[in-house]
C-alpha cells in the first residue's frame, strides 16, 4: 500500500480523525544535511501539522540534543548562537511591558533573553531542563525550575516559551499548565516556526529543512488560534517576525540548501529591512508570535 493511502490518525490536538498525510519524505535530524525518512500529517479541524509517531525520544536533560546540532551544551555556545537574536524578541515584547514585571521564562536555554532583560523585571523566574543550563542560570541568580509543574502557588505578570511548543508532546497540556501560572492580567508570548513562511511554500527542498524529527508539531495563524481555544486562552494577538536576510533568501532558490551568511552582491542592509517588513505585513515571515491571555 503506498504510504499516502494510509488510514488517518487522531489529531493529537483536538482528537479528531480527518487528518491525512501531507508529506512523506526525507526530513531533517540534527543538523543538516543529517536526514532520515519522516511523515507529517495535517489535521483538516484545527489545521495543525504534526509529527507521524516516531521512536525518536529526545532527552532535552543532558547534552544529545544540542550536540545534534553540532552546538555544544555550554553557556559560551548558546550564547553565540543565541545572543544576537534577543532584539528581536525585546521588540516583540516591547520594554513597556517587561519594566517592572513578574517573569517567567519557559525553555530558557542558557538565559540569553533574561539576561537582557535582567535590569527591567521585579522577579524573574526560568524554567529550562537542561542540567548544564540550569548550573549556569542558578550561578547568573535565577530561580529555575526543572520542569513547569514544579512551580507551586505563583503567578507571573509576563510568561514567554520561545520555539518551545512545537518541541512538547501535548501543546495543549502545555498551555493548560502555563496558564495555572497566569492572572487574569497575565501575557502569555509564544514564538513558534511559521507554516506560511514564503521558502516554505516556494521550495521543497527547504521542506526537508523545515520539518525535521526535533519538531512534533508546526502551526499557523489559524492552528495556533485553535490551539489557545482548546486550552482555554483568548488569542489577543499575531506578530510576525522575520529574521534572515534576502540573501538567505535567493540563495536557498540558487543552491537549494543553507548557505549560512553568504551575502548577494547588491542587496544591503536597506534592502533586508524591506524584504523583512513585506514578508511581515504579509504574513509570510519565518517566524509567528502569539500573545494569549486568561479567558475571563
Amino acid at each position: 500500500m503506498n504510504k499516502m493511502d494510509k488510514k488517518p490518525i487522531t489529531c493529537p490536538i483536538c482528537q479528531s480523525s480527518d487528518c491525512q498525510i501531507v508529506f512523506s519524505d526525507k526530513i531533517r535530524n540534527g543538523a543538516f544535511p543529517n536526514q532520515e525518512d519522516g511523515e507529517i500529517f495535517k489535521c483538516s479541524n484545527c489545521n495543525t501539522q504534526f509529527l507521524g509517531k516516531t521512536d525518536n525520544k529526545i532527552n532535552y536533560q543532558d547534552n544529545s540534543y544540542r550536540e545534534s546540532l553540532n552546538q555544544e551544551a555550554n553557556i559560551d555556545s548558546f550564547r553565540k548562537h543565541h545572543d544576537h537574536l534577543q532584539l528581536n524578541l525585546l521588540s516583540l515584547i516591547g520594554t513597556e511591558n517587561i519594566r517592572n514585571k513578574s517573569v517567567l521564562d519557559i525553555g530558557c536555554g542558557g538565559g540569553s533573553f533574561l539576561d537582557n532583560i535582567k535590569g527591567l523585571t521585579n522577579q524573574i523566574s526560568c524554567v529550562e531542563p537542561n542540567i548544564a543550563f540550569q548550573k549556569s542560570l542558578i550561578n547568573s541568580g535565577y530561580e529555575v525550575f526543572n520542569d513547569i509543574n514544579d512551580i507551586n502557588g505563583k503567578t507571573y505578570d509576563l510568561l514567554t516559551a520561545f520555539h518551545v511548543i512545537e518541541h512538547v508532546d501535548d501543546p495543549v497540556s502545555f498551555l493548560k499548565f502555563i496558564s495555572e501560572k497566569m492572572h487574569l492580567g497575565s501575557r502569555l508570548i509564544i514564538t513558534t516556526p511559521n507554516l506560511n513562511d514564503i521558502l516554505f511554500s516556494t521550495l521543497y527542498e527547504y521542506k526537508q529543512f523545515f520539518y525535521r524529527k526535533a519538531h512534533n508539531f508546526y502551526f499557523d495563524e489559524i492552528s495556533l488560534r485553535n490551539l489557545g481555544n482548546i486550552a482555554d486562552l483568548y488569542c489577543k494577538k499575531f506578530t510576525f517576525k522575520h529574521r534572515y536576510s534576502a540573501s538567505n533568501f535567493f540563495y536557498w532558490l540558487k543552491d537549494k540548501k543553507p548557505c549560512g551568511n553568504k551575502k548577494f552582491d547588491g542587496i544591503n542592509y536597506l534592502f533586508d529591512k524591506f524584504w523583512a517588513s513585506y514578508l511581515e505585513q504579509f504574513k509570510i515571515s519565518e517566524m509567528i508570535a502569539v500573545e494569549y491571555v486568561k479567558n475571563i
